[in-house]
Parts: C-alpha cells; sequence; structure tokens
C-alpha cells in the first residue's frame, strides 16, 4: 500500500520556500507515494504572512505563480484546495502579552499570528492602527485552519506531511495538529550561504533545545568535518560584499572604526538586533535581566560611565532597524538625546560591524549570528537572550545584573567556548541537504528544474497593485495614524 503524503503548499511568492516545497514533491512522487498537494487559493477572510491584510491581488499573483510551478511536476499526484474562509468568527481587541498568550484548542494561534504580521511591519508591540484587524483576520485564519486540518487529515488517512518552516500563521496549525495525531512531519528550512535544506521534523526552527540536540549530534556523527567551509564563510562576511549591500542595502567599509576609538581602553561593543524578529520565537525568547534592550543599554552606559578612563562602550544598530520608527526603535535613538555622548552608531552607517569585533575586548548583544561568528574569532560573548548557541555554552548568558557585572569588569574575560561556535556554523553550513531540482543562491536568486519561476503579465500586474495597496495604503493608514 503506497504511503499518503500531504505536500502543503499555500504560498507562492517566498522564494526558495516554493521551489524546495516542489522539490519535495517531485521526491514523493518519484518514490511512488500517494502525494496529496494542496495550495491555497486566497480570498477575501485569508489572511498570511505574505498578505496580512488579505489583498486580493496579492491573492491573485500568488496563486497564478503556485500554478506555473506546479506545472513543471512530473508524474500523478492529487491537486487540491483550502476551502473558502466565509466570515471572521472572533474578533478580539488585542495587545502584545493577549496575543502571545492566545491559543486556540491547543495551538498557540496567537504567537503565529504575531509572526505573520510583525514579518511585515516591524510593529513588535503591536502598536499599529489597525493592528487589530490584520490581527484578528491571521488568528481567524489560523482557528479555520486547525480545524479544517484535524478534520483532513483523519478523513484523507494521511501518514506524512511536508510544509515550510512553521513559524507563520499558514504553516503553524498543520505542524501542531499533524504532531498531535503522531503523523510524521517534515517540517523544512532553509539556509542560503550553502543551499542546505534542514528537515525539522514536527518542530520548530527556533525550538532551542531540539536545535542545540541537533546541532551537537550532526557534530559527533560526522567523521570528516568540513572546518574550511566555516573559515571561508566567516573571510567572506567579513568583507562584507554580499548580504549587507544586495539585501540591507548598506555599504559597510571593511577597515572602518569609529572616529574615537581607543585602542588603549577595554572596548565593550553591544550589537542591537532587530526584537520584532527574535520575538517571533516565543517566550523562550523574552530578555533575561532586563525588559528590552534599551533597558540594557541605559544600564551599560551608567555603568561604564563610572570609569569612561579605562572603558568605552559602543552601540551598533543592526541594518534592519532602519525605516519606520516603532516605539521599540524610538526609544532605542532617544538614548542618544538623553546621553549625549552615547557612541551610538546608527543602522546606515559605514563604520564596519566586523572591524569593531576584530578589535573589541568584549561583545554583548541579545541574539545574534554575530555572537557566534565573534565567538569564532575568539571573543568572549554575553547574550541577554536565551537561544541555541547559549545552550551549546557557546555565549555567556547572566542571571542578575550582578553577574553582568562582574563579566564586565573582569581584567580579562576569555571566550567561552569557541568549539561551539565551529559546532554552530557547521551544522548550518554542512548539515542539511541539497533540494533536487534547486539551483540558484540568494544573490542571483532561485531555479527549479533550470526555471525561474517567475509572474506572468496577468501575475505581476496584480502583484504591483496588490504591493501598492499593501505599503501606501494599509501599511501608512496602520503606522501613521496610530500615532494620532
Amino acid at each position: 500500500m503506497r504511503k499518503k503524503t500531504l505536500i502543503y503548499i499555500p504560498n507562492g511568492l517566498n522564494s526558495p520556500e516554493f521551489e524546495i516545497l516542489l522539490s519535495a514533491t517531485q521526491k514523493s512522487i518519484d518514490n511512488k507515494d500517494d502525494v496529496n498537494v494542496l495550495i491555497c487559493k486566497g480570498g477575501k477572510n485569508f489572511f498570511c504572512s505574505k498578505n496580512i491584510y488579505s489583498i486580493k491581488y496579492l491573492c491573485n499573483s500568488c496563486n497564478q505563480k503556485k500554478l506555473i510551478g506546479l506545472n513543471k511536476l512530473k508524474g500523478k499526484f492529487k491537486l487540491s484546495y483550502l476551502p473558502d474562509i466565509n466570515k471572521i468568527e472572533k474578533k478580539l481587541k488585542l495587545n502584545f502579552a493577549k496575543a502571545f498568550n492566545y491559543k486556540y484548542k491547543n495551538v498557540d494561534n496567537g504567537l503565529s499570528a504575531y509572526s505573520s504580521y510583525v514579518d511585515l511591519t516591524r510593529d513588535r508591540d503591536l502598536d499599529g492602527f489597525i493592528m487589530n484587524y490584520s490581527m484578528n483576520g491571521l488568528i481567524n485564519t489560523s482557528n479555520f485552519l486547525t480545524d479544517f486540518f484535524k478534520k483532513y487529515l483523519k478523513k484523507n488517512y494521511i501518514q506524512e506531511v511536508v510544509c515550510f518552516n512553521g513559524r507563520n500563521n499558514n504553516y503553524r496549525p498543520l505542524v501542531r495538529v499533524a504532531k498531535s495525531f503522531g503523523i510524521k512531519v517534515h517540517n523544512l528550512e532553509f539556509n542560503g550561504d550553502r543551499n542546505q535544506t534542514f528537515d525539522f521534523e514536527d518542530n520548530m526552527p527556533f525550538d532551542q533545545k531540539y536545535i542545540a540536540k541537533r546541532i551537537n549530534y550532526f557534530w559527533k556523527r560526522e567523521k570528516n568535518k568540513k572546518i574550511y567551509l566555516i573559515n571561508k564563510f566567516c573571510k567572506k562576511w567579513s568583507t562584507q560584499t554580499l548580504k549587507h549591500k544586495d539585501v540591507f542595502k548598506v555599504n559597510q567599509d571593511p577597515n572602518l572604526l569609529p572616529r574615537k576609538w581607543d585602542s588603549r581602553k577595554k572596548n565593550i561593543v553591544f550589537f542591537c538586533n532587530s526584537e520584532d524578529e527574535s520575538l517571533t520565537g516565543g517566550k523562550d525568547y523574552f530578555f533575561q535581566v532586563f525588559k528590552n534592550q534599551t533597558e540594557a543599554i541605559e544600564y551599560l552606559y551608567k555603568l561604564t560611565k563610572k570609569d569612561y578612563k579605562k572603558l568605552a562602550l559602543w552601540i551598533r544598530m543592526h541594518p534592519r532597524m532602519t525605516g519606520l520608527e516603532w516605539p521599540f526603535l524610538k526609544n532605542l535613538l532617544a538614548l542618544k538625546n538623553k546621553y549625549q555622548d552615547l557612541n551610538l552608531i546608527l543602522p546606515r552607517s559605514r563604520i564596519s560591524s566586523y572591524k569593531m569585533i576584530h578589535n573589541a575586548d568584549v561583545i554583548l548583544t541579545p541574539i545574534s549570528t554575530l555572537s557566534v561568528e565573534s565567538v569564532y574569532y575568539k571573543k568572549p560573548v554575553i547574550n541577554f537572550q536565551k537561544n541555541p548557541f547559549t545552550i551549546l555554552n557557546g555565549a555567556y548568558i547572566p542571571k542578575t545584573r550582578q553577574q553582568l557585572r562582574n563579566l564586565i569588569f573582569k581584567k580579562k574575560l576569555s571566550p567561552k567556548s569557541i568549539l561551539a561556535s565551529k559546532k554552530f556554523l557547521l551544522f548550518y553550513l554542512d548539515g542539511g541537504s541539497l533540494s533536487k531540482g534547486l539551483n540558484g543562491n540568494i544573490n542571483t536568486g532561485f531555479f527549479y528544474k533550470g526555471l525561474k519561476i517567475k509572474f506572468n503579465l496577468y501575475g505581476k500586474f496584480n502583484y504591483i497593485i496588490g504591493k501598492i495597496l499593501e505599503k501606501f495604503y494599509t501599511n501608512f493608514v496602520n503606522y501613521y495614524l496610530y500615532k494620532l
């Protein structure tokens, strides 16, 4: 009897997500599975991470692109669509705490909706003027999908599920429901630095203990450890010729340090992260010791000012922290007005993050991949949020302000574990697998079976209209009217 496999492809707009799911579908077809491909047709009340305001033009463009990709598949499979969502059942008055705590039939649909919403808006604290409209639509979609999958998986006797990432509101209900039924799940994720596809099974890609366990297992299993990949990766990143320019639109000078940098002092560098990203991982990613990084920076400023002749504190804002100034960003920028001598380096600055790492004595950050790279460069790192790297013992994570103080003032603070940084980096560079038929990279784009899946004229028109409405109407209203 053939294995009944569900491949869930609700989104055709994300690349290489779409191409990876097409590859997984073709693999199941080639394995002679009974393949069921389930796609989304969108509609008035369907809210997802690529369409958080349910704009019909974006649904139209997404559907058109999905059909182009599906036509590349060879072999037999059953194609079906998610049913329409007739109405929004519940209209909740939401805030940050309510969203994080909201569950529907034991599925964390509040957090999955939050993930979808902040991916686009950057509204970490849910301050937006039409936030409730979007968040209620996202939660309603998740609730609808939860009920749908509870029936669908049983009715169709599904034995295996394949989906992507699982973080957002259109995916997470499937992962959670399938896991509760004991169905085998392949929750796929991607690392673009070496085109590695990971199967995180029925876990989320931010599940700290699971990820740390996978990293340790990979390190022990691999007898031929390709350390040269780590060296090549870190060398490439330290020159900042790729992602900083192409993705973040920041042109840092690899040799530029702040003008007042004094190597005779103990230089402490705080790398800000984009809190809206890390908090989508849930309560496990809440800050330790401080409420947020603004509070942490203010404390560190006062602490180091007591011995300013020997200590220098530098605050480097992440390139992604540019753009709209939601309160969590404005509060950080306001520190410069409050403390005129605070060394705050703005997101667009040409000052090199990596040059600072190489010359720093201590690195601090809530959570960042820079933590891993800094330890690789034999620098001590202090984190303020738990993460897989701290579980691997790669970075210090103080439990109290006194512990933090002791670490800062220690005469010579050593890196926690250089081995942990190697484990972490090698896993993401070589711990996955290559998706058959997937070619390309993060700079040139991705291809499936030699085809770059593009919009036709109809799809392109709908996408442009949809993004104009999203950016210059809904997002504009959401951001600017909340101030009034």
